[in-house]
């Protein structure tokens, strides 16, 4: 027989409890009591006091006086600066406009066409002078110096010049002058006649430049009115041709005139006397010029003409555009003086003709 077991010898006997889990320590009890809130903190504040409001217009005075004392301070210089900077800039655009405007010129100066017959441009004739300016508004008599004014009331006329010239070049010459213009100047006065103006072409280190060929005349006649009744040289004149050079301007770079050529034309004087009523001159022996309008060579890019005349007779002076500058040379005679921009040239008189060919009639 087996013992009793020790639960069932004792049944009186319990077992121990199970003792409850500890608490979490990161889980805080539960209260129900509500929390006591917190006292208000307590300023000790006097009986004067800045407002909000206050503070902002005490803020924008502040600011207000540093603007006006940083603006005592350095305002006047920068002023100066900004005024500089808008007058640099004006200026510019000034200098811009002008190169623009000039640059339009100069391309109508260089697009002119010039008259396919050869305009007449001076006269030394007297009869045919005496017509021209009486019967032409273009001409009009070219200021004469007289000697002895008072040794006769026979009348001499003046030669007489074309004075109208290209608009084109009018309005060139006008904008040289300027600011931005053309530099270099004209090198001529812009109130001579034009016997030639248009583009020609130079070779500059193998590659072909074009540029702007103005040619002008320009005439000094002088009349010697003593001892009319005797045959003596009366009328002589100082004769020129001015050729400029000018390079071609853009809207950023203005023209550049390069060099003024001078070539003088020789001639003997008109030899007069007086008739046997002594009311008209007889041309004993003519040296008269006349020049015309000249014309490009299509030929060669370079290479121009201007036509005139001596006495009657046709001449031509050629014209070749040189890197140095233009070169003008009449077709006869002979060179005085060919070196530098004065040049000098010995004109070739045509037989004269008959003196009743050239009686000048009375005014």
């Amino acid at each position: 027989m087996m013992p009793p077991r020790a639960d069932e010898q004792n049944p009186t006997v319990a077992a121990p409890p199970v003792p409850p889990p500890p608490p979490t320590p990161s889980t805080p009890p539960t209260s129900t009591v509500p929390p006591t809130p917190a006292a208000p903190i307590e300023y000790g504040l006097s009986g004067q006091y800045m407002t909000r409001r206050q503070g902002r217009v005490l803020m924008g005075l502040t600011l207000l006086n540093l603007a006006l004392l940083s603006w005592f301070v350095f305002g006047p210089n920068t002023s100066q600066m900004v005024q500089g900077k808008w007058q640099q800039w004006q200026a510019a655009r000034a200098d811009r406009a002008t190169r623009k405007q000039v640059a339009g010129e100069q391309q109508q100066c260089l697009d002119h066409v010039l008259p396919p017959k050869p305009l007449l441009i001076y006269q030394e004739d007297p009869a045919v002078a005496l017509k021209l300016a009486r019967d032409h508004a273009a001409y009009a008599p070219v200021r004469m110096s007289v000697t002895d004014l008072l040794a006769t009331t026979a009348a001499w006329a003046s030669p007489v010049m074309h004075n109208d010239p290209p608009a084109a070049w009018s309005a060139f010459a006008r904008s040289a002058t300027s600011t931005n213009g053309v530099a270099g100047g004209l090198g001529c006065n812009a109130d001579l006649p034009v016997v030639f103006m248009g583009r020609r072409r130079v070779a500059v280190t193998g590659a072909p430049e074009e540029r702007l060929v103005v040619v002008q005349f320009e005439s000094r006649p002088e009349w010697r009115a003593g001892e009319p009744g005797l045959d003596k040289p009366r009328m002589l004149a100082a004769r020129r041709l001015h050729a400029s050079t000018f390079t071609i301007g853009t809207g950023a770079q203005q023209p550049r005139r390069l060099r003024t050529e001078t070539l003088h034309l020789i001639l003997p004087p008109t030899s007069a006397q007086l008739n046997g009523a002594g009311d008209a001159w007889v041309i004993t022996k003519p040296v008269l010029f006349s020049i015309f309008t000249g014309a490009a060579d299509g030929t060669d890019a370079a290479h121009f003409t201007i036509p005139y005349k001596l006495t009657g007779y046709d001449g031509v002076i050629d014209g070749w555009l040189h890197a140095q500058g233009p070169l003008l040379k009449p077709r006869t005679g002979d060179a005085v003086n060919f070196g530098g921009s004065e040049r000098a040239w010995n004109m070739v008189v045509p037989p004269a003709t008959q003196p009743e060919h050239f009686h000048v009639p009375p005014r």
